[in-house]
């Protein structure tokens, strides 16, 4: 009879003599008729954690990458976003894009070429780049920075004349899918100059806590796209 309770244990568990674990994943006890043992998680995660998780994993499994078209698409009319602007300089048709939020003020973002205002050419009120004629073209005098974000404001020369500022959202919400706006180089290809945009879903900041971790400031910072 034991040499048969042997031959029983050798079949039924990858450590002979031992009993198998009920437990799958654990180490089985290297004390027979002991319970087995069981590893601690070198890295626990939190309630919150998990279910942040849980979301990121119910994100991927709902097709969120179908559900809204990240393509971008060229803009052919003018009056669709007549308040965007392209900044560039003589040099360079395009540097970065900005918004207007009023006759004489541009709102855009800081850049590190350490380009002198005096160089940047804006236009605005057009879509191809390649067609000065579509755009008013200003020149900047002054300028503001933010002195935490990457946050520029650019002084014009003269008001913009016949184009209506965009309206400033003052409010602490932001409807999904955004709109990204803008030239530049699109994902595969090189890099256009004619105005495209392209539907953005914005991610709950709890999702964007867990994906950026300490890169992402809910206070300044929002994300958009589909879990990869």
């Amino acid at each position: 009879e034991e040499e048969e309770e042997l031959k029983r244990r050798a079949l039924t568990s990858p450590y002979p003599g031992q009993l198998p674990s009920p437990y799958p994943g654990q180490l089985p006890s290297p004390y027979p008729g002991q319970l087995p043992v069981q590893l601690p998680n070198p890295y626990p995660q939190t309630n919150q954690q998990q279910k942040q998780m849980s979301e990121l994993d119910t994100l991927v499994k709902s097709g969120l990458q179908k559900a809204c078209d990240l393509s971008s698409t060229s803009v052919f009319d003018k009056k669709k976003y007549p308040w965007i602007v392209s900044i560039g300089t003589n040099s360079e048709k395009h540097v970065k894009t900005g918004v207007l939020i009023h006759p004489r003020w541009v709102l855009t973002v800081q850049d590190y070429m350490n380009i002198s205002l005096k160089n940047y050419i804006v236009k605005i009120g057009g879509v191809n780049l390649d067609n000065n004629s579509e755009f008013a073209i200003h020149s900047v005098i002054n300028d503001v920075i933010h002195p935490d974000n990457r946050i520029q404001l650019l002084q014009l020369n003269t008001d913009v004349v016949g184009i209506k500022p965009i309206k400033i959202n003052t409010q602490n919400t932001i409807k999904s899918p955004a709109i990204e706006i803008g030239w530049g180089t699109l994902s595969g290809s090189s890099k256009t100059f004619t105005l495209h945009e392209m539907n953005m879903p914005i991610l709950n900041s709890e999702i964007c806590k867990v994906v950026f971790k300490e890169r992402f400031n809910d206070n300044i910072n929002m994300c958009g796209g589909y879990i990869e």
